[in-house]
C-alpha cells in the first residue's frame, strides 16, 4: 500500500511539473506575441507616413543621402545608431515623429525607394514621375 501511494504521489508530482511548464510557456508566448504585435503596429504607422511622403513628392526631389537618411523635399527621415526612426520637417522644426527600435535603412533604385529592416525588405515605394521625366508638363 505504501508503494502504491508513493507511485501515485510521483505521478501527481510529474503532472504538476508538466502543468507548470506548460503554463509558463503559455505566458511567455502571449507576452512575445503582444510585443511582436506592438512592434508591427509601430512599423506600419511609420511606413504609412513614409508612403504618404514619398507618393506626394511629385515635383520634390527624393534623395537617399546614406542608408540611414532619406530626404523628400523639406522632410527628412533618419535612423539613429540605436534604431530610432525620426521624421522631421524643415518648415515645422518643433514637430517630429519618433519610432523606437525600427532600425530602418533606405536605398534609392531609380524611381524606387527600398526600405529595409534587419536586412529584409519591408517596403518598396515608387516615387511619382517628375514632369520632365514624363515628357514635360502640359
Amino acid at each position: 500500500m505504501i508503494i502504491s501511494m508513493l507511485v501515485a504521489l510521483g505521478l501527481i508530482a510529474g503532472f504538476v511539473i508538466v502543468s507548470e511548464r506548460l503554463f509558463r510557456l503559455t505566458l511567455q508566448t502571449t507576452t512575445q506575441s503582444t510585443r511582436r504585435q506592438e512592434d508591427l503596429i509601430r512599423q506600419e504607422r511609420a511606413l504609412h507616413l513614409l508612403r504618404d511622403d514619398v507618393w506626394s513628392a511629385a515635383a520634390t526631389p527624393v534623395e537617399v543621402k546614406d542608408p540611414a537618411t532619406l530626404r523628400i523635399g523639406g522632410i527628412q527621415w533618419a535612423t539613429s545608431p540605436d534604431g530610432v526612426a525620426v521624421r522631421t520637417q524643415r518648415d515645422k522644426p518643433g514637430e517630429e515623429a519618433r519610432w523606437a527600435d525600427l532600425h530602418l535603412s533606405f536605398a534609392r533604385q531609380g524611381p524606387w525607394i527600398v526600405v529595409t529592416r534587419a536586412g529584409k525588405e519591408i517596403a518598396l515605394l515608387r516615387t511619382a514621375p517628375s514632369p520632365s521625366a514624363a515628357g514635360g508638363a502640359k
